[in-house]
């Protein structure tokens, strides 16, 4: 668990990076405490804390400029302002568009009963307009939300053999995703979390993909793969694609998708199953069935034989597809 209810922030520079940079002289500093508040619900509202990274480097993780320059803070946090500098100057060497970058100091973070410091890397690159309303008049001003993050890093000094453990916000996914891969360069943790969202997030990319596949056989793949999940307490990959689904050329399939995403070395072992993990996924999946005469077909997580209980067909006569759908009594 980690808490934040007495983390302080014990200094904070704010610098404009990309095309015309302005790299702050100072750090910044407030009058309220109001403002330090909303600060901290900008900075940390945003995060999935159950999901943790680790920096990594071709060849050596002190090379990593993001991780050395967080140590050197942790070691001597009045080097936050100068530091920060390489951070920002780092950032624009990796990409250029404009935005502010925040990089803050905190202390009094509480992370599995013992308290740490941490550092915080953020950036905002999208504005917000909102009206600044008075008595005598109503303006029009740009700023950015409070109580949405972008792309963000938060890292915990742990003491440990691994000094820092790694929290990520980044909304972009893939190539575009360079805060994540090009800028932080970092990989997830390998926990039961991680190995958990992988196998789910695998399945529902492969069921998403597959134009072949009857929408009532996909959400009982989906369906069957969570309720694996959900009854057991560890993943073996075997037995998995065994419950998932009865068909033959779906599994051959599943099994040829692992390969060429080359993801046997985190599907095909065995691990203890992350509760958190399926829940989160199972919020992303969809159990549904959209028509274009405004009708949606709602199936639960817990429906089991969803290709027997709804059965498409098509009538010639009125040239419309349809679906026969078959239950005991309603609720």
């Amino acid at each position: 668990m980690i808490g934040f209810e007495n983390a302080r922030i014990e200094g904070l520079a704010v610098h404009m990076v990309g095309e015309d940079p302005l790299l702050a002289e100072h750090l910044a500093s407030w009058d309220e405490q109001a403002v330090e508040e909303r600060l901290k619900e900008f900075f940390f509202s945003s995060f999935n804390f159950e999901q943790r990274y680790v920096f990594v480097d071709d060849t050596d993780v002190n090379l990593n400029a993001v991780y050395s320059c967080a140590c050197e803070i942790f070691i001597d946090p009045s080097s936050l302002l100068e530091r920060s500098k390489d951070i920002a100057r780092h950032l624009m060497d990796v990409f250029a568009k404009q935005g502010e970058l925040y990089v803050a100091y905190f202390k009094g973070i509480e992370i599995d009963g013992d308290v740490t410091n941490g550092i915080g890397v953020f950036k905002s690159e999208n504005k917000q307009v909102f009206l600044d309303v008075s008595s005598d008049a109503i303006r029009e001003r740009n700023g950015i939300s409070p109580k949405k993050m972008e792309k963000g890093c938060l890292m915990l000094d742990i003491g440990r053999k691994q000094p820092v453990q790694v929290f990520v916000i980044d909304s972009a996914k893939g190539e575009k995703a360079y805060w994540r891969n090009e800028f932080l360069h970092v990989e997830e943790m390998k926990d039961s979390y991680s190995d958990t969202n992988t196998v789910l997030e695998t399945v529902r990319q492969y069921a998403k993909q597959d134009m072949s596949m009857p929408k009532t056989e996909k959400i009982d793949f989906l369906n069957q793969s969570i309720q694996y999940f959900e009854n057991n307490e560890s993943y073996d990959f075997e037995s998995f694609v065994s419950e998932a689904t009865d068909d033959p050329e779906v599994r051959t399939s599943f099994r040829e998708y692992v390969k060429e995403k080359e993801l046997g070395d985190r599907m095909t072992g065995q691990f203890g199953i992350s509760q958190e993990a399926v829940n989160n996924v199972k919020k992303k999946m969809r159990s549904s069935i959209r028509l274009d005469s405004d009708i949606e077909i709602k199936i639960s997580a817990n429906a089991a034989d969803v290709s027997d209980l709804i059965v498409q067909g098509y009538d010639e006569r009125k040239q419309m597809r349809y679906y026969i759908i078959y239950y005991n009594n309603e609720k």
